[in-house]
């Protein structure tokens, strides 16, 4: 089967969820240790969205890894340049770490769903926020070009760079499970 875009191959092989995966790939090396991307960040929201970063940060270090940290950072530096309007309300700033957070763990399965690793409110709880965090996450989806009202109980970011190894992985093995019998 002939993949005319890495969007269609992937949602035909493995779910909507998996939209941007590339469709050759057989090896998934982990995210790289990097820091935060300041360009293109207005000057005005910088302290905001640093005292996100910070919170975010935190949490990974504490309860996840560098590849999520990595892709916490990728998916706050897109929102913050996508649209800094939404660091210029007043917000909390915890919650909004957490919105930055359930969103990167719901893309990668770590938290709420099946067979994750840990629940949304031990997730939330560390921020110290209670409730749901997907209106605060909706303008960060958005600001990353993402529909929030079209993700069907999933988290489809349509951007591989904001997945760990491990989904990655998980994603490759699915897409070769139906490439093998594509009738199901």
């Amino acid at each position: 089967m002939t993949c005319p875009s890495a969007r269609s191959c992937s949602s035909a092989w493995t779910g909507p969820w998996a939209a941007g995966c590339d469709c050759s790939a057989s090896t998934t090396p982990p995210l790289p240790d990097e820091p935060f991307e300041w360009a293109g960040v207005p000057d005005d929201v910088r302290p905001v969205v640093q005292e996100v970063l910070g919170l975010c940060d935190g949490f990974a270090d504490a309860h996840l890894d560098v590849e999520h940290r990595t892709a916490m950072r990728r998916f706050l530096g897109r929102a913050a340049v996508g649209d800094a309007a939404i660091f210029r309300r007043r917000a909390s700033t915890a919650r909004g770490a957490a919105a930055v957070a359930w969103v990167i763990c719901r893309a990668n399965d770590t938290a709420g769903g099946h067979g994750a690793g840990m629940t949304v409110q031990d997730l939330l709880a560390y921020f110290g926020v209670s409730g749901s965090v997907s209106q605060r996450a909706e303008p960060l989806l958005r600001a990353n070009g993402v529909d929030p009202y079209h993700q069907f109980g999933s988290m489809d970011l349509g951007a591989p760079d904001l997945l760990v190894s491990q989904r990655r992985s998980e994603i490759i093995a699915s897409r070769d499970r139906w490439s093998q019998n594509p009738q199901r």
